[in-house]
């Protein structure tokens, strides 16, 4: 999946698209341009949550590097939360806050175990 797809999915979600998936109001325009920032943020918050360094995502046609189960089920709740806050609305800031969070932890990102106990 790219950037594009996750931005889609997470405008779809915001009802910032119509009913044939085009964006659909000033808001949706402003969202569009803050696409690729909010795609870095979550993309690299994502890659570091698995134990992964990310690469800069330089335009949202690439491919993000992260396993597609992150991309469908996590990544859009996590675009749309800051696409929200970036533009004051506060109704789905919130809902999609819960969303993310609720679904990252439910996500096993990474199977390592660092010991953290003293001996």
């Amino acid at each position: 999946m790219t950037g594009n797809d996750i931005l889609r999915t997470a405008m779809t979600l915001m009802g910032y698209t119509d009913a044939a998936g085009n964006v659909d109001g000033e808001a949706a325009r402003t969202a569009t341009r803050h696409g690729l920032a909010v795609v870095r943020q979550i993309y690299a918050e994502l890659a570091y949550a698995i134990g992964e360094t990310p690469i800069e995502l330089v335009t949202l046609s690439e491919p993000i590097p992260l396993p597609h189960r992150l991309l469908v089920e996590v990544m859009p709740y996590g675009v749309a939360t800051l696409l929200a806050i970036s533009e004051g609305d506060n109704n789905n800031e919130a809902a999609f806050a819960i969303l993310y969070n609720r679904k990252r932890g439910l996500m096993t990102l990474t199977d390592k175990r660092v010991d953290v106990l003293p001996r």
